[in-house]
C-alpha cells in the first residue's frame, strides 16, 4: 500500500506506507527519501504511477527519466539515433523497445531494472505507446548500445 496524499498546505505532499508490523505511517516526501526502506519504496511506487499517468497524457519526460536511470546505455543510444526520448511518442517508443529487447546481463537484471521493465509493460498498455515495434529501430538501438 502506498499513496501520495496532499497536505493542507498547497503544493506539499506526503506518502503513506505500511510498516513491517502493518501500521500505516505518513511522511513528507523529503522524509521518505531519508527514512529509506519501505518509505522510499512507497515513494518510488508513487513516482512510477505518476510518471505512467503523465505518459498517458503525452508528457513522457518523467517516465523517460526513470527508465534512463535504469538503462543508461539504452537511453544514450536512443538519444544518439532518435533524439531526446521525452520529446515525442516515437522517440519514447524507441526507448521502450530498446529496453524490451535489452539482452539480459550474465548476473541477470537488477531489482531496479526489473521494476523498470514492469513500468515499460505498464506503459505499453497506453494506446499511444502500444504501437507496433519497428524492428529496424530496435536493431539500430541494439547496435548502438553495443558500441557504448
Amino acid at each position: 500500500m502506498s499513496t501520495a496524499v496532499q497536505n493542507v498546505i498547497p503544493g506539499e505532499f506526503n506518502v503513506a506506507y505500511a510498516t513491517k508490523n502493518g501500521a500505516v505511517q505518513t511522511l513528507s516526501l523529503e522524509g521518505a527519501i531519508h527514512r529509506g526502506g519501505a518509505a522510499l519504496t512507497a515513494l518510488k511506487t508513487v513516482a512510477s504511477d505518476s510518471a505512467a499517468v503523465k505518459a498517458a497524457n503525452g508528457r513522457y519526460g518523467p517516465a523517460a527519466d526513470i527508465l534512463a536511470g535504469c538503462f543508461p546505455a539504452i537511453d544514450k543510444a536512443v538519444r544518439a539515433l532518435h533524439g531526446i526520448p521525452s520529446l515525442n511518442a516515437e522517440n519514447f517508443r524507441a526507448l521502450l523497445s530498446g529496453i524490451e529487447r535489452a539482452p539480459e546481463p550474465k548476473k541477470g537484471f537488477s531489482k531496479k531494472q526489473m521494476g523498470c521493465k514492469a513500468l515499460v509493460a505498464e506503459l505499453r498498455t497506453i494506446k499511444a505507446l502500444a504501437g507496433a515495434k519497428d524492428n529496424n529501430t530496435v536493431e539500430a538501438v541494439c547496435r548502438e548500445v553495443a558500441t557504448v
